[in-house]
C-alpha cells in the first residue's frame, strides 16, 4: 500500500470522527428517539444495496414521528442530491409504508449543503411524518439514483424524531 492512500484512509478515518464529535456536540437529542447510520461499501453503495435499520419502540401505541434521512459525502460526490427510496416493515416483512426522500448536496449555485468538519459533508432530507403502528419497526433504505452505483457516499442515516 503506497503512503498517500495510507495518509488518505486515516485521513478519512479522523474526519468522520472530528464530524461525528462535532455533530454530537451541535446537535440538541431532545426529542430524538432514534439516530443511527450505515456505513456504505468502500466501492460504492450500489442500487442494490439494502441499508437495514431496527426501530425498536419502549411502548406499543401507535406512534406518529418525524423521519428524516441523513447522508454523509466527500467533497468528490458528483451529483446535486441523492434521493432514496425508505420501506418501512413490520417484523413478518409486510411493508406498510413507502416514500422517496431527497438530501441535498449542493444548492442551486453550487455550494455545499450542510455541516463539514474536514473532508466530510453532512446533509438531511426534509423531515416527514409517518405512522409507526408497531412495537418493532425495520426500515430498508436504497438509492435512487439514475448510476447503479453511487461513489462518494460514505454513511446515509436515519433519524426519529417525537412529534411536537
Amino acid at each position: 500500500m503506497t503512503d498517500k492512500i495510507m495518509v488518505k484512509k486515516i485521513s478519512l478515518k479522523v474526519n468522520k470522527f472530528f464530524l461525528l464529535t462535532a455533530l454530537l456536540l451541535c446537535c440538541s437529542c431532545d426529542g430524538v428517539l432514534f439516530y443511527d447510520f450505515c456505513t456504505v461499501d468502500t466501492d460504492g453503495w450500489h442500487r442494490n444495496d439494502v441499508l437495514e435499520y431496527v426501530y425498536e419502540k419502549d411502548f406499543v401505541k401507535d406512534t406518529t414521528v418525524h423521519f428524516s434521512v441523513d447522508t454523509r459525502t466527500v467533497a468528490s460526490y458528483p451529483y446535486k442530491d441523492i434521493v432514496v427510496s425508505v420501506e418501512a416493515l413490520d417484523t413478518m416483512g409486510t411493508v406498510f409504508y413507502k416514500d422517496t426522500l431527497t438530501c441535498a448536496v449542493y444548492d442551486d449555485d453550487g455550494r455545499r449543503v450542510g455541516h463539514t468538519v474536514g473532508l466530510m459533508y453532512q446533509q438531511s432530507s426534509e423531515s416527514i411524518e409517518i405512522l409507526l403502528p408497531h412495537n418493532k419497526t425495520i426500515l430498508h433504505v436504497t438509492h435512487l439514483m439514475s448510476d447503479s452505483t453511487l461513489h462518494g457516499v460514505s454513511d446515509i442515516g436515519i433519524r426519529i424524531c417525537r412529534k411536537n
